[in-house]
């Protein structure tokens, strides 16, 4: 998966429309990311998006670039375990801004305690496609 900096823009996939896009979560092996606590809700909300909301399906699905051996990645949403990693999502925030993050960002949230920036939290827990 390519590496792009947290809040770089977003250059790659369909066009996001009049908003501006944003990249977020786009990780990679030598490429230092936050890591921090988030609110207790933001990871399923994260997880709801990802497994009900992707754009940009590929054939097959990406490995994590920090684990070894499983593959698909998977994720639990609602006590099922579902692979990511094949998709992206996009994540609507206030002043036309978007956010674009590949599905494996649930993964890096929940297992290597990756934070996202502030903004990008924010916009997913205001997403109404993420309510339970």
């Amino acid at each position: 998966m390519p590496f792009y900096d947290d809040l770089s823009p977003h250059e790659h996939g369909p066009d996001a429309g009049d908003a501006v896009a944003f990249n977020v979560g786009w990780l990679a092996r030598g490429h230092a990311f936050q890591v921090g606590d988030l609110p207790l809700e933001f990871g399923d909300r994260l997880a709801r998006l990802a497994l009900r909301h992707p754009v940009n399906r590929m054939r097959g699905w990406q490995a994590c670039p920090f684990c070894e051996g499983e593959y698909p990645i998977e994720v639990d949403l609602d006590g099922e375990r579902q692979p990511v990693g094949d998709a992206a999502i996009y994540v609507a925030a206030a002043e036309g801004r978007v956010y674009a993050a590949p599905t494996l960002i649930v993964h890096y949230v929940t297992t290597h305690g990756y934070r996202p920036p502030d903004e990008f939290v924010t916009a997913v827990l205001a997403d109404p496609r993420a309510a339970s």
